[in-house]
């Protein structure tokens, strides 16, 4: 796994965690800077992992056998077996 990648899933991790704080219970000082820091660390994964998914997209469109939907052994019809109509 990438570092981006790493970036990537955690920007969407975190915020689950911020929701457990969020609805803890208790209101403290240290339940403020425990959300202030996840807060803070979602912001610079968002950042570094923000071309995680272009990335992949990038590299399957170059190579053969990638995670899109032909399989990467997709073979072209030749012209003279179209159909016209």
């Amino acid at each position: 796994m990438t570092g981006r990648a790493v970036a990537f899933w955690s920007a969407v991790t975190l915020p689950f965690a911020s929701l457990v704080v969020l609805f803890g219970g208790a209101v403290t000082r240290v339940d403020f800077l425990v959300l202030l820091v996840l807060v803070s660390a979602n912001v610079v994964a968002l950042y570094f992992g923000r071309s995680y998914a272009l990335e992949r997209v990038e590299n399957n469109a170059y190579t053969d056998g990638g995670d899109d939907d032909t399989g990467g052994d997709a073979e072209v019809a030749p012209e003279e077996s179209r159909i016209e109509r």
